[in-house]
């Protein structure tokens, strides 16, 4: 069926304004993650998306409408990539494993991601507590750690004690550290965090300690977690 007119009028309008939306949350992704939210500008976010606060008002509302699109946004972005691994479809020391692959990979290699965290944290989720998404969004994950906990508890390769929320928030605190501490840490230990064998050889180390805990038989002094 041949489009109408108004379909041929209004497409290029469409992609252009899904083109200014795109851009105006990119700029402001890297002027957060830069300045925090405090520090950030909205003229400087406009500048550099190559628009006017007209526009920014328009797509967004306002500063703290647009941080918090950004936020989820970045929520979406690693959620994303965890969906697309399926790991609850491999056996489950496979699946943490890809698991922890995955999040060493893009918390070292997004730019804004651990900045962006940071500074959200510095204000005690103020805004990322608005959000009604980012919950929602982490649920799939969530019920794929437990997946796999339990079938790995239930053929005995698990230890017993450990939850979903635990497990991943091991994951995280693991990868995360190297990316938030890099500059202090390697002037402290004269050693470069952002060298690429120095980052090799530390997600081989991380990716044991989490599967050495996870697959230990030593007791733990936590209570059998019931996933």
């Amino acid at each position: 069926m041949a489009k109408s007119s108004t379909d041929t009028q209004t497409t290029p309008q469409r992609q252009r304004s899904l083109a200014t939306h795109q851009r105006l949350l990119m700029a402001a992704m890297r002027e957060f993650a830069q300045y925090g939210y405090d520090g950030a500008r909205v003229d400087r976010i406009c500048k550099s998306a190559k628009t006017n606060i007209r526009m920014l008002y328009h797509y967004f509302g306002g500063k703290e409408p647009l941080y918090l699109e950004v936020l989820e946004e970045t929520y979406r972005g690693i959620r994303n990539l965890e969906q697309r691994l399926e790991v609850a479809k491999l056996p489950p020391e496979d699946g943490i494993r890809e698991l922890i692959s995955m999040t060493f990979d893009h918390l070292t290699k997004d730019p804004y991601f651990v900045r962006l965290m940071m500074n959200e944290n510095l204000m005690m989720a103020r805004i990322a507590r608005k959000s009604k998404i980012i919950q929602e969004l982490t649920g799939p994950l969530m019920t794929a750690l437990a997946q796999m906990l339990k079938e790995g508890q239930r053929t005995g390769i698990f230890r017993r004690e450990i939850s979903p929320p635990d497990l991943y928030i091991t994951i995280l605190g693991q990868c995360f550290v190297h990316v938030s501490n890099r500059y202090t840490l390697s002037h402290m230990l004269g050693i470069d965090l952002t060298e690429a064998e120095w980052l090799r050889q530390r997600k081989i180390t991380v990716t044991d300690l989490i599967m050495t805990y996870l697959m230990s038989d030593k007791p733990s002094q936590l209570p059998i977690s019931t996933v």
